[in-house]
C-alpha cells in the first residue's frame, strides 16, 4: 500500500489496516491527545487518540523530521544493538 492509498481510505479503514499491519513504534502525548506511532508499509504514521471525548480523532502519515523530532528520544535501540 502506498501513501497515497492510505490516504484515501476512511478512517475506520486506515485504523483497520494499521491494526492488521502497522507495528507500534512510540507514543506521546499533546494537551488531551495520546498520540501513537506506528510504522506502516516503510512510512509513519501517527493515530490521535482524544482521551476527553474517548474516540479516535484522526490519523495521518508523519514525514521522518517529526518522527526525529517527537519520538527519537523514546524510541528505545538498545536490544537492536547487541
Amino acid at each position: 500500500m502506498t501513501q497515497l492509498q492510505f490516504k484515501e481510505l476512511e478512517l475506520s479503514e486506515r485504523m483497520e489496516v494499521i491494526n492488521q499491519n502497522g507495528l507500534f513504534a512510540s507514543q506521546r502525548s499533546y494537551y488531551n491527545h495520546d498520540i501513537n506511532l506506528y510504522t506502516l508499509f516503510g512510512f509513519f504514521v501517527e493515530v490521535w487518540y482524544a482521551n476527553f471525548e474517548n474516540r479516535i480523532s484522526k490519523i495521518q502519515i508523519v514525514q521522518r523530521p517529526l518522527v526525529d523530532k517527537f519520538y527519537l528520544e523514546k524510541i528505545d535501540i538498545s536490544s537492536l544493538l547487541n
